[in-house]
């Protein structure tokens, strides 16, 4: 994935997440998975074939790797709080 996918997949993400009014909770469960990211991320990856099974999720090798960074977690709940702010007082 390129940075510019990423920077868009990142805004897709926080703008679903804005929209359905789950900022709190989103930046919370961000918070507190960072530490665990590489553990997450390996755990999707080993539940990848199931998952597939039984979701279509199109988009599901782009959030494994957006989980493979902490740098990421920490972008998108800055993208997260940039549009909180934008949808509060926009």
């Amino acid at each position: 994935m390129t940075i510019v996918e990423k920077e868009k997949f990142i805004e897709q993400i926080a703008s679903g997440i804005v929209e359905r009014r789950m900022s709190a909770p989103a930046i919370l469960f961000l918070e507190i998975l960072k530490p665990l990211c590489c553990i997450g991320n390996q755990v999707l990856f080993f539940l990848d074939p199931l998952l597939k099974l039984f979701t279509e999720i199109n988009d599901y090798e782009k959030y494994t790797q957006l989980l493979e960074n902490r740098e990421n977690l920490e972008m998108l709940i800055k993208k997260i709080e940039e549009n909180d702010e934008q949808h509060k007082y926009g």
